[in-house]
């Protein structure tokens, strides 16, 4: 599989200006006001961060823990680091391993972690001696911690790396796409880009090979067009593996409103998605 740089968004809280509205500060110490002004939790922590479903990560003596709205320490502040509730739960850290606690303050795995990732669609990635495994909402390890590499759940699957091969497997680790590639791209837009022998193509859910595997990379599909790449030029290819537009360009992207744009000798162009017809704009 393509390689990822493991960085999740959350694990720290590390700035003053991102507090919740509802959080106030007197004396140099944190605490939590209503929408109306009133205060619901006196001021007395050193940090104390934005309620999320219902719960407020606090901060004492560089330890962390959970209040609810009413004040109720709901979890200890024993944990040196901890994430915001997202689907009902959260992970904390204690001597550099991570675990998952859930609303009640109750731990739902063992703290064992190395690394942890976001929480998508109810899994979370989690990864022991650089293996990786997935964890449900619950805490039970639902794909085993073997994997040299893991994507993210799309479209119902998970690209995964193992013994330097990659495919794709479902939510219950059964493989649905063999091992037969060097790298894959998370599937979107029911088509995934992969890479075998230095050549790479999309292929369906089924392993079928949609675009040819004939360019020396390629970006996910956005907005029905792909990215591809060959001799360090770009262009873009349709969900048929139609070329929509000469491999020229020096960048290609999609932009936010899926307008397909192209830069071409410090020149922009809009391209038209079905034509490959160029507009200058910049």
């Amino acid at each position: 599989m393509k390689k990822r740089l493991w960085v999740t968004s959350f694990l720290c809280f590390v700035c003053v200006c991102t507090q919740a509205q509802e959080s106030y500060k007197e004396n140099n110490k944190w605490g939590y006001k209503d929408k109306n002004g009133n205060v619901i939790v006196t001021a007395k922590y050193d940090y104390a961060y934005d309620f999320t479903e219902g719960l407020g990560a606090v901060q004492i003596n560089d330890k962390w823990g959970f209040v609810d709205k009413k004040g109720k320490e709901v979890a200890p502040l024993e944990y040196d680091a901890a994430t915001e509730f997202v689907e009902g739960i959260a992970a904390v850290e204690k001597d550099e391993k991570w675990g998952f606690i859930d609303k009640t303050g109750m731990l739902l795995t063992e703290i064992k972690y190395d690394e942890i990732e976001d929480i998508y669609e109810g899994l979370v990635a989690v990864g022991i001696n650089e293996k990786w495994g997935f964890v449900d909402k619950t805490g039970k390890e639902v794909i085993p911690i073997k994997y040299d590499e893991v994507g993210v759940l799309s479209e119902r699957l998970i690209g995964v790396t193992l013994n330097d091969k990659s495919g794709f497997i479902d939510t219950s680790d059964r493989t649905v796409v063999p091992f037969d590639y060097d790298w894959v791209l998370d599937f979107s837009e029911g088509l995934a880009g992969v890479n075998r022998e230095g050549k790479a193509g999309f292929i369906d859910n089924s392993n079928k090979i949609v675009v040819p595997l004939e360019y020396d990379f390629v970006e996910s599909f956005s907005n029905g067009l792909a990215a591809v790449s060959k001799n360090e030029k770009w262009g873009y290819v349709d969900k048929s593996g139609k070329e929509i537009t000469t491999i020229k360009y020096d960048r290609v992207f999609v932009m936010e409103d899926g307008k397909a744009t192209a830069e071409l000798d410090g020149e922009f162009y809009y391209i038209d998605k079905k034509t490959g017809k160029e507009k200058r704009f910049w």
